[in-house]
């Protein structure tokens, strides 16, 4: 009976099934940040062409290969794939190979054979990564996430959860700057559009200078405000959303570094360390009344009090 990692491909066609894998595995382990790309290149050996998920090439021209199986190893084509594999590694055209496979999916006894092989003559030179059924299911989620229209419904993973939990806050936070806009708007209008309340308050004041300008010329000040306060928002919304997105690969980075038993960076722990950006502290201390026009114009008040005694 198939489990979690089985149900949630099993609906999925072979092809698209390494698609998915592929995309979340490089969000995974994070391969494109360290240099790989797909590449349909074909490297040819013994007159047959093989091609390789991930290729990397350095500043010396030397070559890094990753091939990633989701599923079964077996069949003519793997194996046909491995044995070009170690005669590309004999030439020296290929200067380290990454095979990534999921544990508990079959392996047949010749794949299997060409595999212990690899690791016996070319241990410096090519890693088998056998990846757990858990991160498995967590790369699936990510993959999932890349396909256009996909809804990402994988209960049980905690990838899924903060994304959702992400995508809300962001929801919430777009919500707000819509109804500040509105709200804007509102204020603008009501100002363009003076009532008998505010017609009386207006005639109670002192008279206003004419070189000021006329009533067109502070609506255009009042609409020039209102759009500036709305673009202040906004670049608030963008610089909090830059920030959150810094800190979830900083959490990224600092989980993967644990799988891999690494130290992660000290960077990395402050940036994650820290309170989500946009959302206050529930411990942060109360402002000191030296800080607040509040408590200055308090203690200017007591000090002419005590004036007033002397």
């Amino acid at each position: 009976m198939p489990d979690g990692y089985g149900k949630d491909r099993e609906r999925y066609e072979n092809n698209k099934r390494g698609r998915i894998f592929e995309h979340g595995a490089d969000r995974f382990f994070r391969d494109r940040a360290k240099g790989f790309a797909r590449r349909s290149e074909k490297f040819r050996a013994a007159g047959k062409s093989i091609q390789f998920d991930k290729i990397r090439r350095d500043d010396r021209g030397k070559t890094f290969t990753v091939e990633e199986k989701s599923g079964r190893i077996e069949g003519p084509k793997d194996e046909k794939q491995l044995r070009v594999l170690r005669a590309l590694l004999d030439r020296g055209e290929i200067e380290h190979h990454l095979l990534r496979s999921v544990q508990g999916e079959t392996v047949s006894g010749a794949c299997r054979d060409l595999i212990n092989d690899l690791v016996r003559d070319f241990p410096d030179r090519f890693s088998h990564q056998v990846i757990s059924r858990t991160d498995a299911r967590q790369i699936w989620a990510l993959g999932l996430q890349r396909e256009p229209g996909q809804q990402l419904e994988l209960p049980g993973v905690g990838e899924h959860a903060r994304q959702q939990t992400d995508r809300q806050r962001e929801g919430r936070q777009q919500q707000r700057t819509r109804d500040d806009r509105a709200r804007i708007e509102r204020d603008t209008g009501r100002q363009q559009e003076p009532g008998p309340d505010l017609e009386r308050q207006n005639s109670d004041r002192e008279p206003v200078d004419p070189n000021e300008g006329d009533a067109e010329q502070k609506r255009q000040r009042d609409a020039a405000d209102a759009a500036s306060r709305a673009e202040k928002a906004r670049a608030r919304d963008e610089s909090i959303e830059a920030a959150r997105r810094l800190q979830r690969e900083a959490a990224e980075r600092t989980a993967e570094a644990a799988r891999h038993g690494r130290e992660p960076s000290v960077a990395d722990l402050l940036r994650v360390s820290q309170p989500t950006p946009g959302v206050e502290s529930p411990f942060r201390a109360p402002p000191s009344p030296r800080s607040t026009r509040g408590g200055r114009e308090s203690r200017a008040r007591e000090r002419g009090i005590e004036r007033d005694r002397w």
